[in-house]
């Protein structure tokens, strides 16, 4: 990864204008919103712009941050185009270019501009921090839809959205660009090219080791994350069905908020037909989620291109031992600790049970993974955004 700036102590006070379509949870760009907002929050006059009004209480209990309404000016989208809102389609891409539209009118009166939205064309006072690249297309296979398949109303709906935005793709390079993973900001080279020069800078991720020692936790994995056909739950299960032919005892605990009923359904059908060895968690409190990481040994991601994997860094600073795809961004997250990174169910299921059976491994795993937790504390985070809004503001000077 790559390095990152320092806030200096002595730095004046700026206009930050923080443009984000929703703050509200759950989701993992909404909650880089919230905690940049918070790592600016007293230090700066901040102003945000949104699409809907904030609800700081569900913000706040959500993401553990501590966000006052006195910290920032808030200036939601006009009722009247909210009202799109009704719509029967999704028209993300549409309400965030007339967002950015709104936002363009008002960036000459900041020092600073943030946007946690992906890529903008808001010029070199911008710090723009990247999840997925809106415009690399095709979509991934998990953004898909039906209405995806529209080839030519679709051209015609980038088109229109290009438009709204006044959207020019040359300068999104004059930006300071964050991204979440080393994964995505190739992504942004691809699709920009070398001069978009990203960085790298993973969300903070809040959860405290476990206060159980590794013999009082328990033989089980836990796989965290939307129950949604992107993150593969078909593989996890089959996965650890597979290490239980060597290693019986091992218990999965699958824990997440409900997505597409159709696939809620499926994954209940596949955990009734594996065996009581398979829990399903739906839609828990954070502290039972707290509970269930501290309480068992090791955890499991299967979407194979996760843009960063939120949910894997919480058990890795937990104290779990995680195994993820060899592929995307929550490759950072273990690094280069290659019994931990596995290329196909088969890869997977021979190192787990390697891992499982040598308490020497899970020794050294486990040292290793706790000092990797560093990279993806709320600390560095916030401390990274700081120096990132000074250099951006030096660099305009």
């Amino acid at each position: 990864m790559s390095a990152i700036p320092h806030a200096c102590h002595s730095a004046p006070r700026l206009r930050v204008l923080v443009v984000q379509p929703s703050l509200q949870p759950p989701g993992g760009g909404n909650a880089v919103a919230a905690w940049i907002l918070q790592a600016l929050a007293g230090a700066h006059d901040i102003t945000v712009c949104s699409w809907r009004p904030v609800a700081l209480e569900s913000v706040n209990a959500y993401y553990g941050t501590t966000l006052r309404h006195e910290d920032a000016t808030w200036l939601p989208m006009p009722a009247v185009l909210r009202l799109l809102e009704g719509v029967p389609l999704p028209v993300v891409l549409l309400k965030s270019s007339l967002l950015f539209r709104r936002a363009k009118k008002l960036v000459g009166d900041f020092d600073v501009v943030i946007c946690g939205h992906n890529e903008t064309d808001f010029g070199r006072r911008t710090l723009q921090y990247i999840h997925y690249p809106s415009r690399l297309r095709p979509r991934p296979h998990a953004d898909l839809r039906w209405y995806h398949a529209w080839t030519g109303a679709l051209a015609a709906y980038y088109a229109l959205c290009d438009w709204v935005a006044d959207f020019h793709a040359e300068r999104v390079v004059e930006a300071t660009t964050v991204t979440n993973s080393t994964w995505i900001a190739g992504r942004m080279v691809q699709l920009y090219g070398k001069e978009a020069r990203p960085r790298v800078v993973p969300p903070p991720v809040e959860m405290a080791p476990s206060p159980l020692a590794w013999d009082d936790r328990e033989d089980g994995f836990v796989c965290i994350g939307r129950i949604a056909p992107e993150k593969e739950l078909e593989r996890v299960i089959g996965i650890l069905a597979r290490v239980r032919q060597t290693r019986p005892e091992i218990r999965l605990h699958i824990i997440g908020s409900r997505g597409p009923q159709w696939y809620v359904r499926r994954v209940e059908r596949l955990a009734r037909e594996a065996g009581d060895w398979v829990y399903l968690h739906f839609d828990v409190s954070r502290s039972d989620l707290v509970g269930l990481i501290h309480q068992n040994r090791y955890a499991i991601h299967g979407m194979s291109e996760e843009h960063f994997g939120i949910a894997p860094a919480e058990a890795l600073l937990g104290g779990s031992i995680v195994f993820v795809p060899d592929g995307g961004g929550q490759v950072d997250i273990v690094g280069p600790e290659y019994r931990l990174r596995f290329a196909s169910d088969e890869e997977a299921v021979d190192k787990i049970v390697a891992v499982l059976g040598s308490e020497r491994d899970q020794a050294t795993l486990r040292a290793f993974l706790r000092d990797r937790g560093a990279l993806f504390t709320r600390a560095r985070f916030e401390v990274a955004i700081r120096g990132l809004v000074d250099e951006v503001f030096s660099g305009r000077q």
